[in-house]
């Protein structure tokens, strides 16, 4: 079971469950309820262990404790003194938490009440995040989530952040669907980040097909690479980094699927997203690449998540993984899970040309 899994697991949600504090009922002040906060540790888990059952529901009960205490903490401080400076965050992390684990009905109404009794200076804020928790039901139709993000956008016109709620919903719909609400973003919301994200995603959506446009110096070899230099191969493009978890975690198997079709017209192209080179990005890179032996170029972008290559093509979750057909075009955005079928598929299509074509 993933670590993931394990936290999501239906007895962490039960754990989370706390009884309301009704205002005046502690005896403590807020300096003690937030030491108390301050002073929780989350317990460590031991991936070596991941297999064993036993240790797996230790560490669940030992979790459990961890996050009922922090909710129980935050709804301590928050009828003790609401308006402390600590008392939004923490319940924000405890509404967070809720949703995330499935009870999103029981941090609704506490939301609903906390945007009621908060300052006007303080309620789009509120509200955006309602909106945000909202939107993340699992069983939420794409429409009623645009809704939703229609209705933040209404209540407060200009506000930036209308963007993210509309690209949020925009991730849920089918791609024709998608494609206007990306639109919208661009349009309504030129100057906001989440502008830059819509331009990038309708890139993704109709670039396929077209050709890709690659150019930069391999960060490990110092030799030029271009989208010239490459055609006639199938290029597996991989948006990653090395501080990213899963991109590491996947790095073995697509070693495995780079030794089996190199020889046979498939490069494969790193674009890395790890940090500026002033914080040891570059050395990273080259550290890593060097220790697990992996041959293909790397585009260094230098720039993290703001990097101009990746952003531009709305690359905000790594791993990501595109194909690139023998004739340079785009061919699929979505080829993480896919890779090794996606390239067959083109090395087929390839054998099955006439001579000449």
């Amino acid at each position: 079971m993933s670590l993931r899994k394990l936290l999501a697991s239906a007895a962490l949600a039960t754990a989370l469950s706390v009884a309301p504090v009704a205002s005046g009922q502690s005896a403590r002040t807020a300096e003690q309820i937030i030491a108390d906060y301050k002073a929780l540790r989350a317990p460590a888990f031991d991936r070596t262990k991941s297999e064993d059952a036993a240790y797996r529901q230790q560490y669940t009960t030992e979790m459990q404790a961890f996050m009922g205490k922090q909710a129980e903490l935050a709804k301590e401080l928050w009828a003790v003194d609401p308006n402390h400076a600590d008392a939004l965050k923490m319940m924000q992390a405890r509404w967070r938490t809720l949703a995330q684990t499935g009870k999103l009905d029981e941090a609704l109404p506490e939301i609903q009440s906390a945007i009621a009794s908060a300052p006007a200076e303080k309620k789009a804020d509120m509200e955006f995040f309602a909106a945000q928790l909202s939107m993340m039901a699992r069983d939420l139709a794409p429409e009623a989530r645009l809704a939703k993000a229609d209705e933040f956008i209404k209540a407060h016109p200009g506000d930036a952040r209308g963007g993210d709620l509309l690209s949020m919903a925009a991730s849920s719909m089918p791609e024709n669907q998608a494609v206007e609400v990306y639109r919208r973003v661009a349009n309504e919301f030129p100057t906001a980040k989440s502008a830059m994200q819509a331009k990038g995603k309708l890139r993704q959506i109709e670039g396929v097909g077209k050709p890709f446009e690659l150019s930069f110096t391999d960060a490990i070899t110092g030799k030029p690479v271009s989208h010239d230099t490459l055609k006639g191969k199938v290029v597996v493009v991989d948006f990653w980094a090395t501080w990213c978890g899963p991109c590491v975690a996947e790095m073995p198997h697509m070693k495995e699927i780079y030794a089996k079709y190199k020889d046979k017209g498939v490069e494969f192209v790193g674009i890395s997203l790890d940090a500026p080179e002033s914080e040891g990005g570059l050395e990273k890179l080259k550290k890593f690449v060097k220790e697990n032996d992996i041959q293909w170029p790397q585009y260094y972008q230098g720039n993290g998540w703001q990097s101009q290559f990746s952003s531009s093509w709305g690359i905000n979750a790594i791993p990501a993984l595109f194909v690139v057909d023998q004739h340079g075009n785009l061919y699929s955005v979505n080829a993480r899970g896919k890779v090794e079928a996606l390239i067959e598929e083109l090395l087929g299509q390839k054998k099955a040309q006439p001579v000449g074509g």
